[in-house]
């Protein structure tokens, strides 16, 4: 059962956020929920999550560089990146201060993490 305000998908609770955060504070935001920010692990997980956010805005998703490898990106429980779905020519690391990813209308991009996005929350 998930708490109110929060979508029951399969075997996971969304929260879709109203508020604009930094991803750092997003992330704080999610734990205060007894949540994190999500992981999409599968082309299955990025559909269900398309149905109940806005296609018109961006999110923060738990997906970050590696802070040793900026080659790297990890989700928030520090597994490695495996399946992605980054945009044409993304992750780009434009102004080299694209360290947070974030989806808008499905595919994903890398974005500054200072910038102020909704997020998606998830519990499993």
């Amino acid at each position: 059962m998930c708490p109110l305000g929060w979508h029951r998908e399969i075997y996971s609770c969304y929260y879709v956020s109203k508020s604009k955060k930094t991803w750092d504070e997003a992330r704080d935001e999610c734990q205060t929920l007894n949540s994190q920010l999500t992981t999409i692990s599968s082309s299955d997980e990025r559909k269900i999550l398309s149905k109940i956010y806005e296609n018109k805005e961006r999110y923060w998703i738990g997906l970050r560089r590696d802070r040793n490898n900026i080659d790297v990106w990890k989700w928030m429980d520090g597994t490695v990146m495996t399946y992605s779905n980054w945009d044409t020519d993304e992750p780009n690391n434009e102004k080299n201060n694209e360290h947070c990813a974030e989806t808008m209308a499905g595919p994903w991009n890398d974005q500054d993490c200072n910038t102020m996005q909704k997020f998606i929350c998830k519990k499993v």
